[in-house]
């Protein structure tokens, strides 16, 4: 008998006794628990009576107890959460074929698995089922969301580990997907096919872990998935917040392939609309070329559609070849069969004819179309689109993973031929919340239909939005997206910049309503391409709170494409709350970024101030929107959030004590905070969201007027300039919209070289004057500040102190100019061949210049060093880089070297006269250490100050004055271009 008291059970052991070293086992059912626990230790105690022996020689009865762990080496076992929707798409169902299998899986929703576990890197190991190896973990390429900087390895051929690069963290509610190479099993000799069956088990499995920093491929689990299923597709676009759906057991084994090139699913057009918008089925097209010889009478062929596809009016299929046409050679004799309800996406025929390899075939049969793109990419990648095609003997079972009734199939992804017509990737980002004021609105959309002349896309506002006029003159056509945001966990696709042709407009709603409607219409006679496009329009938010409430009622943002007639193009996508209005509303009496600090100068901690004009109650959720671009380490933001920065600036007020932040949340769900802006709704990576924020203000930290109050948050900073350099602050509903500081960076770092040729002689080397040019996004002061730039050891730079500079006197806005020299500092400088430049030591008496401007901000600088050539190289277009100190910041950055090439042997340039400012005929002679091939190019540059004439270039004088080669000259002002077409 047994009893079960919480997580405790006892078992009464009946007579006979247990004996002494003897082993003995039972088993009894638990239920795991649901959330992660670090606990995994079991206890067993053993409660037992006897007769024992004491001192005196005799027995004696007692009671005992034996208690022990029961840890890790004993067996314990650590209960992780379940993945969802994991599911693996194959490339081939052949024995033996080189297979590239597609694994997915989703996060749960929640905020269970959104921290980056004590900053150490994550770890995705996939497990191959025993008949399968790994080809190479070269052969891994990231589908979805993962960043694509993965490190993986092979520790065994069915064992795949790959650690994602530090700093990336899993959002709660998003899917993932990467595609591995594998070689599918053979049936080996005199093994059978339940042989080979037994070796597909156990099955598919995937394993997330973070790094036990070990160097090795150890991971410490948190999630996993077992028995992954077959899945052929999407459901839903991830910007629906829907995920891979699983769809029956692994895939089968084939013992051949279906001719690929010859599977084709089409359908026209005028039928890729929604059934949701059209109201009727579309008929589709499926061709295929059999690779058996022969397959008879009976056997069955069963196609999958992707999920969310659904075969409707089963008995009109017809495979009649005058009626599928698409290149098909024979009639398809078939017995429909009937739809199994669980699986919509799949249909079986029974051939009741014999088809023969190498034949064309096909059938047309009607499909329900889903609402939303099938393509997992909304750039239109086939990332999911996947149709399977299946031959099985009559009586073989559709689950069978191996069995001589499996003759062939095939699988494959269609980018174009069945895409919906339908616009995917929809994203809306406001810049600002405050009521009544107009707002810079990002704007995400990608085109599932090219837009001919007088076609639009329509994007239709929430109630109460007004659009802010002349559009033109507030419509961006490119908003410029930063590259590193993909490792905050959301897949943005190439954004293309829209044409000049395409020109924006607002209208009045459908029947006249308070909705506004935007009309991007192309005015060009050329279409403008089906690709995504990141755009930015005015508008203004409702003006009071009355109509803010009844914008949130109906918060919706609708994004489609119509023609000049008027007819659906691109149906639309619509999306739903992407933020919160904030009601009840009103203004702060002040909010600033108070000050930036650059201890760790790529993760700045930004100190934001706001005093309100009325009380905000207890406890306070407080927002923060930093400009696009800004991003935390953490998608968690765990710990990006400092209530009680240290050193704060006279007349501030931090938030609290020190008391720890209950919640804290950066895009994605609002996880229970009460009404944060810039919280969508759908538990999923949220786009444009990466540097925004809410978090608790906890109980008894009531915030009070006339105060100033102060918090810092911890970015990892942009690279380069932000686009734009607003933020917006929501403290229990006080709002302000604000400019932010200038970021210390640089906008633009370049070198270019005076003279890039090797030397063909050991000595001299020839002399080469590198010009470095830089712009910064801040203004650097005098004060502490300095330039080091460090030279690639490849060129030669010693015993030319004299001359290792230009001039630096209009360098900078310093009044005393600059001054370059070798740096010394072997703490700044380890390899001894930095070059310094800094503003010149004004002389004393003269005033005090340390807070003086040295550097300005958006202005372009250059200065010039000179260096040596070398005479050969192996590494030849070396990177530079240039590191900026000032203002307690130190700024590194990488410049893009400049190419060494050789071939020049000798070179001369010779007037026929030396009078200034009249024309003179330069003969210029060279010989090159090698053979020109044809196409090869001399280049003649012209020093500053000397023009050439192309006139004399183009003239048959110009072209005819060439001895040696045919390359007619081709000039411009100061560059002469000769293109060698053939060698004398």
């Amino acid at each position: 008998a047994s009893s079960l008291a919480d997580a405790a059970a006892s078992l009464a052991v009946p007579p006979p006794a247990l004996w002494p070293a003897t082993t003995y086992a039972y088993s009894l059912y638990v239920k795991n628990p649901t959330v992660l626990s670090g606990e995994i230790d079991w206890r067993v105690s053993v409660d037992y009576s006897g007769a024992f022996p004491v001192p005196d020689g005799g027995l004696a009865a007692a009671e005992r107890k034996v208690e022990s762990n029961v840890g890790s080496e004993e067996g314990a076992f650590a209960v992780m959460p379940a993945l969802r929707g994991c599911s693996l798409a194959p490339a081939s169902m052949q024995l033996g074929a080189r297979n590239a299998v597609r694994v997915s899986f989703s996060m749960p929703p929640g905020d269970a698995l959104t921290t980056a576990y004590e900053a150490r890197p994550f770890l995705v190991t996939l497990l191959a089922p025993a008949a399968f190896a790994f080809a190479s973990p070269a052969e891994v390429e990231v589908v979805q969301n993962l960043p694509p900087e993965l490190d993986c390895s092979l520790p065994s051929p069915g064992r795949l580990v790959c650690q994602l690069p530090a700093g990336f963290a899993f959002a709660a509610g998003a899917t993932y997907v990467l595609s591995a190479v594998v070689r599918n099993p053979t049936i080996g000799e005199g093994e059978s096919h339940a042989a080979l069956a037994a070796r597909y088990a156990p099955g598919w499995a995937l394993r997330l872990g973070y790094s036990t920093l070990s160097g090795g491929a150890e991971s410490l689990l948190f999630a996993l998935c077992e028995d992954i299923p077959r899945s052929p597709a999407l459901l839903a676009a991830p910007s629906h917040g829907q995920a891979l759906v699983a769809g029956g057991g692994p895939f089968s084994l084939f013992a051949s392939e279906t001719q690929p090139l010859f599977f084709g699913v089409a359908v026209e057009p005028a039928y890729r609309l929604p059934w949701a918008l059209s109201g009727e089925a579309s008929p589709v097209a499926i061709t295929f070329q059999p690779t058996s010889f022969q397959l008879s009478e009976g056997t069955v062929l069963c196609t999958t559609a992707p999920l969310g596809w659904q075969w409707t009016d089963v008995d009109s299929i017809d495979g009649a070849a005058s009626v599928v046409r698409r290149g098909t050679t024979r009639d398809l004799l078939l017995e429909p069969l009937p739809v199994d309800a669980a699986r919509p996406n799949q249909v079986e025929v029974r051939l009741t004819y014999t088809i023969l390899g190498g034949q064309v075939y096909g059938f047309v049969a009607k499909l329900l179309l889903p609402s939303v793109e099938a393509d997992a990419a909304p750039d239109g990648r086939a990332a999911a689109n996947v149709w399977i095609l299946e031959f099985r003997d009559r009586a073989a079972n559709a689950s069978s993973l191996v069995s001589a009734g499996n003759f062939e199939a095939v699988v494959r992804s269609f980018s174009s031929g069945v895409r919906l017509r339908a616009v995917g990737g929809c994203a809306v980002l406001p810049l600002s919340l405050s009521m009544g004021d107009p707002a810079d609105v990002i704007l995400s959309f990608a085109l599932a239909s090219p837009l001919g002349e007088g076609e639009y896309v329509s994007i239709v506002a929430p109630p109460h939005f007004v659009g802010t006029t002349p559009c033109e003159d507030y419509f961006e056509r490119a908003v410029p997206l930063p590259s590193d945001l993909k490792l905050s966990g959301y897949a943005y696709p190439q954004y293309e910049a829209l044409p000049f042709a395409v020109q924006c407009s607002w209208h009045e709603g459908e029947d006249g309503s308070s909705s506004a409607e935007l009309r991007l219409t192309n005015t060009g006679s050329s279409s403008v391409a089906a690709q995504a496009y990141l755009v930015a329009v005015r508008i203004a938010l409702p003006a009071s709170e009355a109509l803010l409430q009844e914008a949130q009622a109906s918060h919706y943002w609708r994004i489609g494409s119509v023609a000049q007639s008027g007819d659906v193009l691109d149906a639309a996508c619509t999306v739903e709350s992407p933020f919160r209005l904030p009601t009840p509303q009103q203004p702060l009496e002040s909010a600033s970024v108070v000050e930036g600090r650059y201890d760790t100068p790529a993760e700045p901690l930004m100190i934001l101030g706001f005093r309100l004009a009325a009380e905000a109650p207890s406890p306070a959720v407080i927002t923060v929107r930093a400009p696009l671009g800004y991003r935390f380490r953490d998608i968690a933001c765990q710990g990006q959030v400092i209530v009680n920065p240290p050193a704060l600036l006279a007349g501030y007020t931090a938030l609290s004590d020190g008391q720890t932040i209950p919640l804290c949340v950066a895009g994605g769900a609002a996880l229970g905070l009460p009404g944060p802006s810039f919280a969508p709704e759908a538990q999923q990576p949220a786009p444009l969201l990466e540097g925004t924020l809410s978090f608790y203000v906890p109980d008894g930290n009531a915030l009070s007027t006339g105060v100033q109050y102060a918090f810092g948050v911890v970015f990892v900073a942009p690279q380069g300039i932000p686009w734009e350099n607003t933020w917006y602050l929501d403290v229990a509903g006080h709002v302000a919209t604000f400019q932010g500081l200038d970021l210390l960076r640089f906008a633009d770092l370049r070198i270019g070289a005076s003279f890039p040729g090797l030397s063909l002689l050991a000595s001299p080397l020839p002399y080469n004057d590198p010009k470095v040019s830089l712009t910064l996004s801040a203004t650097v002061f005098v004060e502490g500040a300095f330039l080091l730039l460090v030279v690639p050891e490849v060129f030669y730079f010693s015993g030319i102190q004299d001359v290792l500079c230009a001039p630096f006197s209009n360098f900078s806005a310093h009044p005393g100019g600059d001054a370059c020299e070798i740096s010394s500092d072997a703490a700044l400088c380890p390899s001894g061949r930095c070059i310094r430049l800094s503003p010149a030591v004004v002389a004393s008496g003269s005033g005090d210049f340390s807070s003086a401007v040295w550097l300005q901000s958006s202005m372009p600088y250059d200065f010039t060093l000179r260096v040596q050539n070398p005479q050969t190289c192996t590494a030849c277009t070396p990177n530079w880089r240039l590191t900026l100190q000032a203002q307690g910041v130190q700024l590194s950055s990488e410049i893009q070297g400049f190419a060494l090439v050789a071939g020049v042997a000798q070179l001369s340039v010779s007037p026929t006269h030396q009078l200034g400012g009249a024309e003179v005929l330069l003969t210029v002679a060279l010989a090159v250490a090698g053979r020109l091939q044809a196409f090869d190019r001399v280049e003649l540059q012209m020093p500053e100050g000397w023009f050439l004439d192309p006139g004399f270039c183009a003239s048959a004088t110009g072209q005819a004055m060439l001895v040696g080669l045919k390359a007619p000259p081709n000039c411009t002002e100061t560059l002469a271009v000769l293109t060698v077409y053939e060698m004398d």
